[in-house]
């Protein structure tokens, strides 16, 4: 399998290893199944706003803020809010967000990793420059 790559400033047009390809084949199918799983979770998540807006009201009331700084100052209040917003990215419809966003992530790195491949120096089993060392 032969790919021919448009490399404008290194060097012109080299060929993907077999590795280059498998890795952007695996990056494509994560990109693939990620967006649909996300779409699927938005689609099918159980819009509670209700149920949603009556248990964050319960925890911004100015009672339990003023305990809550009151047990561990300012930054136990801040603790808490960044601990709701965490817990709150794993639940409906930011669920899909977060799927979506972790989706492209890890397809860009994969071939971010998959196109700076070949300039990565080959393992010292393949015949490539010896380390200088104690002969053997």
């Amino acid at each position: 399998m032969t790919i021919r790559r448009q490399d404008s400033g290194r060097g012109g047009g080299r060929r993907l290893t077999r590795a280059q390809v498998w890795l952007f084949a695996v990056g494509y199918a994560v990109l693939i199944s990620g967006s649909a799983g996300s779409v699927w979770v938005y689609r099918n998540a159980a819009s509670d706003d209700l149920g949603d807006a009556l248990m964050a009201s319960a925890y911004n009331t100015k009672k339990v803020q003023d305990e809550l700084e009151r047990y561990g100052g300012k930054a136990n209040v801040l603790a808490t809010d960044i601990q709701q917003w965490f817990t709150g990215l794993w639940h409906g419809r930011h669920l899909a967000y977060t799927l979506a966003v972790l989706t492209v992530a890890a397809s860009l790195a994969t071939f971010y990793v998959a196109l700076f491949l070949p300039d990565f120096p080959p393992p010292d089993g393949d015949g490539g420059p010896k380390a200088p060392g104690p002969p053997r």
